[in-house]
């Protein structure tokens, strides 16, 4: 009775890890996976004394395209894959979907000749400030080679076959 006792207990032991580990492989699995970020809020607002225009809110189904800003227009989503070195620093890639910045300031009135700076402002009271030049005039690129110089955090990165990009 004592060996069909021990049997009985192994084969129970190894059914809970078995379980134990499937519920963890499946947590894993759930943190890994790729999700959809929105904008924080129901609508964002543009306003400033750098546009033409009063400034203008624009709603979360505005912003997907799903609903018009005003009669027949509506906002173009874009697709952009982007390259980056973080602080950490590692080289990755970057998927980025939403609308062109200059496609919101342009149906906020656009800017005016003498603005020089643009912020933008979190809900949570985060802000990040850039001038014009550095935002818009400075080139900015995607590099396609960017991971072929070895290991996905070692550096440098290959620049070859630069593509410019749009802000």
């Amino acid at each position: 009775m004592i060996g069909i006792d021990r049997i009985r207990s192994k084969r129970v032991h190894q059914l809970i890890y078995f379980f134990m580990g499937v519920f963890l492989l499946t947590g894993l699995f759930y943190l890994l996976a790729p999700t959809t970020v929105l904008a924080a809020g129901e609508s964002i607002t543009i306003t400033g004394d750098g546009l033409n225009g009063p400034g203008i809110t624009i709603t979360q189904s505005q912003l997907r395209g799903e609903e018009e800003i005003s009669e027949g227009v509506y906002l173009e989503q874009q697709d952009v894959i982007y390259s980056s070195i973080n602080t950490w620093p590692t080289k990755s890639f970057y998927r980025g979907r939403g609308v062109k910045v200059t496609d919101l300031l342009e149906v906020a009135g656009g800017l005016k000749e003498n603005a020089t700076m643009i912020r933008f402002k979190g809900s949570d009271g985060f802000t990040a400030t850039f001038t014009l030049k550095e935002f818009f005039n400075e080139p900015h690129y995607f590099f396609p080679n960017f991971m072929n110089t070895g290991v996905q955090g070692h550096l440098p990165g290959d620049t070859s076959g630069a593509v410019p990009v749009e802000p």
